[in-house]
């Protein structure tokens, strides 16, 4: 039995080194007492996730050596200790990513089919602590979504749900304040239904997004979704389309008339479509065309918001 307990020896400073590795940058995440305390929780369930396992072996060890059987148990260690493991990093790994107490999986099948795709939602989360005071980066984020019906998300294979999209929605706007949103969305997938299409405008309406990256869906040979049924004419998904153009674009101008007033600074990137006119791009990565000498391109300026042009910002050099 003293191989046994070399064993258990190493095996412990292999667990040790795999936990800590994994788990550093979730110490340097920790921000605030919340984060602080998401984390004690993490580690704790941790520590709590490998009891069942010693019980588990101090039973067969117990049995076996009863038995007269020394080498089974040593067996029995390895094996045990290699499922610790292997569970440890299918539930660690997406918790030390940057989710830390937001638990995205509502049970264990969900959280097992999802481990993959949670590489989508966990480098996102991540992202935005590093972002959290920091001036280098933009107050815009990129976030696709494609569809926003659940059950078409699952059809996509998309992995998350748009409760958990909207959670690092809210996580952003809670980390940025005055932060926008982009994304991108599929328009006629098959089998989209007319209550399919109106989820997906009520996505929109409720993230507000001053851009988006809009398809209609074209069936492309070899994929799954090539073999569905697809009922829906392309005059209905055009339809569509141009209802989703028009949510959007009600919202993005509407904001942007309401930033009038405000004095900004930009980054001069190139010369204006009018004549005397450059464009300068905010740190939420909109855009203000101004009269001021191409000379600025390149500097930064302060531009003073008078009014819009549908998306577009227009506004006034503010002389230093």
């Amino acid at each position: 039995m003293a191989n046994a307990a070399w064993v258990c020896i190493a095996f412990s400073v292999v667990l040790t080194i795999t936990t800590v590795t994994l788990t550093r940058p979730l110490l340097v995440l920790m921000q605030t007492p919340e984060d602080i305390l998401d984390g004690a929780v993490i580690y704790i369930g941790w520590i709590f996730a490998s009891i069942p396992f010693i019980f588990l072996y101090n039973m067969v060890a117990s049995i076996m050596r009863a038995l007269g059987d020394s080498k089974t148990p040593l067996y029995f260690l390895i094996l045990t200790s290699a499922l610790n493991i292997g569970l440890d990093l299918l539930f660690i790994v997406p918790f030390k990513m940057g989710i830390l107490g937001a638990a995205l999986a509502t049970d264990i099948s969900q959280a097992i089919s999802g481990v993959v795709s949670f590489g989508f939602l966990c480098r996102k989360f991540e992202v935005l602590h590093m972002q959290k005071g920091e001036l280098a980066f933009s107050k815009h984020i990129h976030l696709p979504v494609q569809s926003g019906s659940d059950r078409l998300l699952k059809e996509m294979n998309r992995h998350y749900t748009v409760a958990q999209y909207m959670d690092l929605v809210d996580y952003a706007r809670e980390k940025i304040p005055g932060v926008t949103f982009s994304s991108d969305i599929i328009v006629g997938f098959p089998g989209e239904t007319e209550e399919d299409f109106q989820a997906t405008l009520d996505l929109v309406r409720k993230v507000g997004y001053m851009q988006l990256f809009t398809f209609i869906y074209s069936k492309r040979t070899g994929t799954p979704a090539a073999k569905f049924d697809d009922p829906t004419t392309h005059a209905e998904k055009a339809a569509r389309m141009e209802r989703l153009l028009k949510t959007q674009d009600e919202f993005a101008f509407a904001a942007t008339a309401a930033m009038a007033g405000q004095t900004v600074r930009v980054l001069v990137e190139a010369a204006g479509r009018t004549a005397g006119t450059v464009n300068g791009r905010l740190d939420n990565n909109l855009v203000v065309e101004f009269q001021a000498p191409e000379s600025l391109i390149g500097q930064w300026a302060n531009v003073h918001l008078t009014g819009s042009r549908a998306a577009l910002l227009v506004g006034e050099l503010v002389q230093d």
